[in-house]
């Protein structure tokens, strides 16, 4: 054999390779991109698995004014004993930002009280949005898995 047998020869095997990798990738493609089934969750609220929920009990139909407490019951959306609470503006803009404690054994399923104190005399007095959030320490949820309430809020000192 010589020289130029055997290089053709290995180019011949070469190309067979490439051919057969490109085929390869194709049927894998195919594969990949056929699999667009919905996402089945099994995460839907049953009898022995609530759903998670925040509820506010302090009315909020007054103005805030001086170091408001605000009060209520949340279910679910605690991490360590809080969650993350936001004041927002009319841009959205954070304008305070705290955490909502519970004032129970937070690690059950049902209702748990929490607390949290707006100190808004360090804000300026108008309208702005209070925005409860389920605690996701992982920072992995995105919504609607990370649930949220959000609430309009008058500030008048």
């Amino acid at each position: 054999m010589n020289k130029n047998n055997i290089v053709t020869i290995m180019l011949g095997v070469l190309l067979v390779c490439a051919v057969g990798y490109i085929v390869w990738q194709n049927k894998l493609s195919r594969t990949i991109n056929s699999n667009t089934s919905p996402l089945v969750t099994t995460n839907a609220p049953t009898a022995s698995r609530p759903a998670k929920d925040i509820k506010i009990t302090t009315p909020l139909n007054a103005a805030l004014s001086g170091d408001e407490v605000i009060a209520g019951v949340g279910r679910l959306v605690y991490f360590e004993g809080s969650f993350p609470v936001e004041l927002r503006d009319s841009n959205s803009d954070m304008v305070w930002t705290g955490p909502a404690t519970a004032q129970s054994d937070w690690m059950v399923t049902d209702y748990v009280p929490f607390s949290f104190t707006i100190p808004t005399k360090a804000i300026p007095n108008g309208s702005y949005t209070l925005v409860l959030t389920q605690d996701d320490p992982s920072g992995e949820l995105v919504p609607p898995a990370l649930y949220s309430i959000s609430v309009p809020v008058t500030i008048a000192n």
